[in-house]
């Protein structure tokens, strides 16, 4: 469910916002969310996505002290990129998937 916060910004309900500090534990969060995925089998696809799925990476880069001790916080020497993998419970062609009963509901 979208909402919208008292500053008017939109926010996705019951997503969750998980830090982590290696490529390791993202894999992780990733597998994890995975698991909660809805599929079903339909004609075309043994695993159809059911629900939609987003899981999002931001990277933060930050350069640390002269010592390589504290992480520096200047926002000017901050770089954050960021990849969205999606996965939209999208509408079959029922006539190719030979959708029946929930299935066709669904398409």
């Amino acid at each position: 469910m979208l909402r919208e916060d008292k500053n008017h910004n939109t926010y996705i309900s019951g997503c969750s916002e998980i830090e982590v500090q290696s490529a390791e534990e993202a894999f992780k969060v990733f597998w994890r969310g995975q698991k909660k995925r809805h599929i079903a089998t339909t004609k075309m696809n043994r695993e159809s996505s059911r629900s939609h799925t987003v899981f999002t990476i931001k990277l933060v880069q930050a350069p640390l002290d002269a010592n390589g001790d504290n992480i520096l916080q200047e926002k000017e020497q901050i770089t954050v990129s960021q990849l969205s993998l999606v996965d939209l419970a999208g509408t079959e062609n029922v006539n190719r998937t030979k959708a029946e009963q929930n299935r066709l509901r669904e398409a």
